[in-house]
């Protein structure tokens, strides 16, 4: 890995929000609407942190329909998966994270009743981002 990358990992990891969506991911491939909601953010905050994680090489993203789906790369190299798991552990016990996870599962729970309610099966991520309420 060049230096230039590795610093720029770096870069990507030294601010909190960042590192909040990065925690969040690390669970589960996400759009900006279940982000923003998670996090109490606007779309154009959280579209900014996720192009810059994804500059940084952090991220890749899946169209599904309408929705862009974010996910932390599966082919980073070792030492940057692991930097970016315990930089994602770390966030994750810092004071108010909790919160924020709180709010994804509410987010999260009303996609499944949505689904429930209207008969769709596996969810996906039409029904997912229309339980989002875009």
């Amino acid at each position: 890995m060049k230096l230039e990358r590795l610093a720029a990992v770096f870069k990507a990891l030294s601010e909190e929000t960042r590192l909040m969506i990065l925690s969040l991911l690390e669970k589960k491939p996400l759009c900006v609407c279940e982000i923003m909601g998670a996090l109490n953010i606007t779309q154009t905050k959280a579209s900014r942190h996720l192009i810059y994680l994804k500059n940084a090489g952090l991220l890749t993203s899946k169209k599904e329909d309408r929705w862009v789906l974010y996910m932390i790369r599966e082919d980073l190299p070792q030492a940057v998966k692991e930097i970016v798991k315990r930089a994602a552990v770390l966030a994750r016990e810092s004071e108010g994270f909790p919160d924020v996870e709180a709010r994804l599962e509410r987010i999260l729970k009303h996609e499944s009743i949505y689904r429930q309610v209207h008969g769709v099966v596996g969810g996906g991520a039409k029904a997912s981002r229309t339980a989002c309420g875009i």
